[in-house]
C-alpha cells in the first residue's frame, strides 16, 4: 500500500485476483492522478468461483481507468506485482485469504534493472493475453453467480477459514 501512494506505472499479474476496497482504491488512485495501472489476470482457472469473483469487480476497475487483461494459453498462477521500480513476486495472492490467512512468502526488491526484467516478463505474458472491455451485454445470471461468487470467496470464505483456525487453535490448547 505504501508503493501504491506515490505510483505512477502499476503492473499486477495475480491469478486470483479479489482485493480489498483499500486496494481497489489505492489502484483507483494511481490512475486519477495521471498514472497507469494494468492488471494480467487468470483467463482460465482451477478455482472458478475466484475468477468468476475477480470479473464481479471488472466494471468498476475498467471504469476507474483501471487496464485488464486475461491470460489466454492456460491456467495462470503467477505472481508479480511492478510497481515503478519496486517488484515483488512470491506466492501471495490479491485475496482476503492470502493476505490475512494463509502463510505467503512476498519478496520486494527496488532496483530499476530488476523492474526492467520484470517488465518483460509482463509484456511476453500480456502478448498471450485478451484486453478486457466492458461488457454491457452480460445477462441477468451471470452477473448474479458474479456476484454470489464475489460474496462467497471475499467474505464466507475468509469469515469460515478463520473460524476454523481459532477453532483449531482452541483444541491444540486443550489437548496441551
Amino acid at each position: 500500500m505504501e508503493d501504491l501512494k506515490e505510483a505512477r506505472d502499476v503492473r499486477i499479474i495475480c491469478a486470483y485476483f479479489v482485493p480489498t476496497w483499500r486496494l481497489r482504491r489505492a489502484l483507483a488512485r494511481v490512475v486519477k492522478r495521471g498514472g497507469r495501472v494494468q492488471l494480467l489476470l487468470a483467463g482460465k482457472s482451477d478455482v472458478e468461483v475466484v475468477r468468476l469473483a475477480s470479473r464481479h469487480l471488472y466494471e468498476r476497475l475498467l471504469r476507474a481507468g483501471i487496464e485488464i487483461y486475461e491470460y489466454q494459453p492456460q491456467i495462470l498462477h503467477a505472481k508479480l506485482l511492478i510497481i515503478d521500480n519496486a517488484v515483488y513476486v512470491g506466492s501471495s495472492n490479491l485475496d482476503a485469504r492470502s493476505l490475512s490467512l494463509n502463510y505467503e512468502l512476498m519478496i520486494r526488491m527496488d532496483d530499476a534493472s530488476t523492474a526492467r526484467q520484470a517488465a518483460e516478463i509482463f509484456a511476453g505474458d500480456l502478448a498471450h493475453s485478451q484486453c478486457v472491455v466492458p461488457r454491457k451485454w452480460r445477462g441477468f445470471w451471470t452477473r448474479l453467480v458474479e456476484k454470489v461468487s464475489h460474496f462467497l470467496v471475499a467474505r464466507v470464505d475468509p469469515f469460515l477459514a478463520n473460524f476454523q483456525l481459532k477453532r483449531h487453535a482452541r483444541k491444540a490448547k486443550v489437548t496441551k
